[in-house]
């Protein structure tokens, strides 16, 4: 198994899992077609109208995703998403299953010096994104204004976009 299986294709999978328990067989769909590429589960019919799958394949497929997520697809839900700390202790992709980065880190940027947690940081010119820091590190911001950028072009240009001097 290469990525983590998607949430999506595990609830539909321990869907039919559970409705079959000793094998049986799925209508053709984007999903059905999904495990069956992707996991090697079953084999399609003739017709390709219908996924064939033993109790054989519903092992085997167990036995893979226990291994990688220490889960039982038949009755587990899927695992909640963790900080990328807590998933680089358990899996080798600590992206798998993760928050995004920025969930933990706030990119920030001033136009000479960061005024955080009662101390004040010299921003280099090299650095013209700003500086990822982490935010539960965060616990006080000393600045008279604080602009909210969702663009990287004007954070990165910051000095140059027209702002009013704040008092």
């Amino acid at each position: 198994m290469k990525t983590l299986m998607s949430k999506q294709l595990y609830n539909f999978t321990q869907d039919k899992l559970q409705k079959n328990r000793q094998g049986g067989q799925i209508k053709n769909s984007a999903l059905a077609t999904r495990l069956y590429e992707e996991y090697n589960f079953g084999q399609f019919d003739f017709n390709k109208k219908s996924l064939i799958f033993t109790l054989q394949d519903i092992l085997v497929l167990s036995e893979e995703i226990q291994s990688r997520l220490s889960i039982d697809i038949r009755q587990d839900p899927y695992p909640s998403k963790e900080d990328r700390i807590s998933s680089a202790k358990k899996f080798r992709n600590e992206k798998d299953n993760s928050y995004a980065v920025s969930k933990d880190f706030i990119l920030v940027n001033s136009l000479s010096h960061l005024n955080v947690n009662h101390s004040s940081h010299k921003i280099s010119p090299l650095t013209s994104l700003g500086s990822y820091i982490k935010a539960e590190d965060i616990k006080s911001i000393e600045h008279s204004a604080i602009v909210l950028v969702e663009n990287l072009a004007v954070i990165a240009n910051l000095s140059s976009i027209n702002i009013e001097k704040i008092k």
